[in-house]
């Protein structure tokens, strides 16, 4: 096992994202075939390691900038992926964030040639035909409804709800992110864009022009009773109990039975409770501050920590799994609200467990000359005995 120092998030100039890698979810059915959409998997964060710290990366990489930063993480068949953005809930600005799946938006399924990012709203015409919408951004070229924006933002995404778990269809659903294998041809930038996709992710954060308004206190929200439970009901299949979810530090509240793939908040992710963002919990997951590349699994047993190990060849491509409840809320604001260029670009490349082993295994970049920095070249440390000090 590698230690690599705590990179658990993405970070760049104080916009991050995390990334989690939980099993992936298995399609359901109702009793007339219809598929059932689920709850949101549970929090399973994955180290990442910066690509320009290790001489074994790939020459392909992107390496990092003032403004980008380039990391990797392993991945391998049967798991699923979701990033998180709630991280970002702090910045003064307001957040918006374009999702790039192996070079496809995972908004709109658009291809992002050389990851050129930019905000785009679809308000009277199809961005492909340039034809006028009909009723509800339906393009009749398309055949389909467009969706208001190619992008996520913290201007309508409720609090504790800025994360995204997959592509979304044009019924607005989301379908899981999965890995899956190259030689399966289930990867949605293999079947969209062929040749012209990357083995990697990127995500582009927009800040708003101006800051947002400084916070009101308000006393009241400190007085509370029965936080725990929201009431109305069970999210998924309709009657009896509320919501279940894990309060910081571990404790949880339930006023029903353990809901499948609800995410738990913790200090880490902790926002104050709302219908979108309480549907994330698992008592059994810990989000404690492991500092190597390696998963963290949830199984009936507990927690699981899987090591790199093996020999692994495959590259995976990543597809459209079960649907899970999740939206991807329109944005109020127009683009005049936001600035024109991304404040920052992240970069996760992935690999199989193998790869990424070997990569970890090599040399690490020196970037502290030999630990001096400036004074590499000066005599440090005590003098040698007989000379003044």
């Amino acid at each position: 096992m590698h230690y690599i120092g705590k990179y658990q998030k993405a970070e760049v100039d104080g916009l991050s994202v995390s990334v989690n890698l939980p099993h992936a979810v298995k399609q359901q059915f109702d009793s007339d075939g219809n598929e059932i959409t689920q709850g949101l998997p549970p929090y399973a964060p994955v180290d990442l390691a910066v690509v320009d710290e290790y001489e074994g990366a790939p020459n392909d990489w992107m390496r990092g900038s003032a403004k980008t930063g380039s990391f990797f993480f392993p991945v391998k068949e049967g798991r699923g992926l979701w990033l998180d953005f709630n991280g970002n809930r702090g910045h003064k600005h307001h957040v918006a964030v374009v999702v790039s799946i192996q070079g496809v938006n995972a908004v709109t399924g658009q291809k992002m040639v050389g990851f050129k990012p930019r905000l785009e709203r679809y308000d009277e015409k199809c961005p492909v035909h340039g034809v006028k919408f009909g009723h509800d951004r339906f393009c009749e070229k398309c055949g389909f409804k467009w969706p208001p924006q190619n992008y996520l933002a913290t201007t309508g995404t409720p609090s504790g709800s800025f994360w995204l778990d997959g592509f979304r269809n044009q019924k607005g659903e989301i379908r899981q992110f999965i890995f899956t294998p190259e030689e399966m041809e289930r990867g949605v930038a293999q079947h969209l864009i062929g040749d012209d996709r990357v083995f990697a992710i990127g995500v582009a954060f927009f800040l708003s022009k101006e800051p947002k308004p400084e916070p009101k206190f308000d006393p009241n929200v400190l007085r509370s009773a029965g936080i725990g439970s929201l009431g109305g009901g069970d999210a998924y299949k309709g009657g009896g109990g509320g919501y279940r979810y894990s309060w910081s530090g571990g404790s949880s509240w339930s006023s029903g039975s353990p809901k499948i793939g609800m995410r738990s908040l913790t200090k880490r992710h902790f926002a104050p409770p709302t219908v979108e963002n309480c549907v994330r919990s698992n008592d059994t997951m810990g989000m404690g501050g492991s500092d190597f590349i390696g998963f963290t699994d949830v199984d009936a047993g507990g927690e699981e920590t899987l090591e790199l190990a093996g020999v692994d060849s495959t590259r995976f491509e990543v597809g459209a799994g079960a649907r899970v409840r999740q939206t991807v809320h329109s944005d109020p604001e127009s683009l005049d609200f936001w600035q024109d260029e991304p404040a920052a670009v992240i970069y996760m490349n992935y690999a199989n467990e193998a790869t990424v082993q070997e990569i970890l295994g090599s040399p690490r970049v020196d970037m502290t000359a030999g630990g001096e920095g400036f004074m590499k070249d000066i005599p440090t440390g005590d003098p040698p005995q007989g000379q003044p000090a």
